[in-house]
């Protein structure tokens, strides 16, 4: 059994490396997308705009459509920025993995080179979302094309845009390290319900504590003149539960999993996918509305986003499990067949892992320390004090669910199942 390093340990080292103001480069800190901006990324996959917009989506996107064109002009129209997809068909994943499409490394930068140097000039473009996806290390051939396709956008780009490639749900720290370090954003699926994770979300942690732990480590690396990362969330809306009795269920999935990614170090949050897929006809209003719910939260008018991207760690007011499970196991590796031919045998292997039932996140930020909890156990009611908090603190329920106990000048409350909130506290 293996005890993970807890991920507000790795966050902080992810913060002191990767917090600041706007990238050099960029044409207007203020109103670009994190990294190089102010704006909180929460986007989805080939969505609808117009309407994403108005429900919390601050970033339209990426969209699978052969022809950029239309998504693009789609997203600027609704006055949103847009991750803008390039790439060459490779047949990498064909099921002939000997017969891929033979380029030179010159042709794969020339090629790419020509397709960033069509849009460049378009300011709504936020990130470069490289194809095709899931791009495997131990494969010579396809790192040589990451390795030309990367250098080719970095080279057509005077404003130096983030690049970004999709991961495979069993990507672990060790491989996320080998093709992150060609990558500006490292973001690997999410997909708790799909990966079989549906009663052990406390994978989430897994999952991002992952991602933290190789920018980390390519931190430690490079040193201060090294690339700067970041890491994000990537839930699901794929699938219906297979019981419709489990329906209800959705808005805590949802919310329990874009909550703890960022309490443990995500910058931002692509759900995949908004268009609405066969495998989930019946549920996707559900799941939609969740996750407007949480993004609304995070690019409206609380602002939380912001709270993630820019607070400093703090433990000024610790919370320790009063009742309740404090610790979560789980057997991470591959139990489904879920990208199968893109996750490798070590990447497979079964290894349980242990993590606390309570997630404690605490920052400052704009003169107030912003304290956010969360409980992993789907099934178990968590009840939680913190330490004193003297007179000379004023708290507010933010999300105002319901009220809390303030005794003893300690903040006493319950956590039902999957269950996330959030307290500002401000100095009298």
């Amino acid at each position: 059994m293996r005890t993970p390093r807890l991920c507000p340990l790795l966050f902080t080292i992810l913060t002191l490396a990767s917090d600041g103001v706007a990238a050099e480069g960029a044409p207007n800190g203020v109103d670009q997308v994190y990294p190089q901006g102010r704006i909180f990324p929460f986007m989805g996959y080939s969505g609808e705009p117009k309407r994403d917009g108005l429900f919390g989506f601050s970033v339209a996107g990426p969209s699978y459509a052969a022809d950029q064109a239309e998504p693009l002009a789609a997203a600027e129209s609704a006055g949103l920025p847009f991750p803008y997809k390039v790439g060459l068909k490779m047949n990498f994943h064909a099921k002939a993995p000997d017969k891929p499409l033979r380029l030179s490394p010159e042709e794969i930068g020339r090629r790419i080179a020509a397709q960033v140097k069509a849009v460049v000039d378009r300011r709504s473009i936020c990130w470069w979302y490289l194809g095709p996806e899931e791009l495997r290390w131990w494969r010579k051939n396809e790192m040589e094309y990451l390795s030309a396709a990367v250098a080719a956008i970095r080279a057509a780009d005077p404003l130096k845009r983030p690049i970004w490639m999709y991961e495979p749900n069993a990507r672990n720290a060790e491989s996320l390290k080998k093709t992150g370090r060609f990558l500006d954003v490292i973001g690997k699926g999410f997909y708790v319900n799909l990966a079989g994770y549906r009663d052990h979300r406390i994978w989430v942690r897994w999952s991002m504590e992952q991602q933290v732990q190789a920018i980390a480590e390519l931190v430690e690396e490079e040193g201060p003149s090294g690339r700067r990362r970041i890491p994000i969330v990537m839930p699901e809306l794929c699938c219906d539960p297979e019981d419709p009795g489990m329906d209800h269920l959705i808005p805590r999935w949802a919310r329990h999993d874009v909550y703890l990614g960022l309490m443990c170090g995500g910058k931002g949050v692509a759900v995949w996918s908004l268009f609405r897929r066969t495998g989930v006809k019946r549920t996707w209003p559900i799941w939609y509305n969740a996750y407007s719910r949480v993004a609304t939260e995070l690019t409206g008018p609380l602002q939380l986003g912001q709270v993630f991207l820019f607070g400093r760690k703090s433990g000024k007011f610790p919370v320790t499990i009063v009742s309740g499970p404090k610790e979560l196991e789980v057997t991470k590796g591959a139990r489904t067949e879920l990208e199968a031919r893109t996750t490798n045998t070590q990447e497979k292997e079964e290894e349980r892992v242990v993590y606390p039932s309570l997630c404690a996140s605490e920052y400052e930020h704009e003169g107030a320390t912003w304290l956010f909890l969360c409980n992993s156990s789907a099934t178990e009611t968590l009840s939680y004090q913190s330490r004193s908090l003297t007179n000379d603190w004023n708290l507010e329920d933010v999300f105002g669910a319901r009220g809390f106990n303030r005794k003893d000048n300690r903040l006493y409350g319950y956590l039902e199942p999957l269950g996330v909130r959030c307290f500002r506290i401000t100095a009298r």
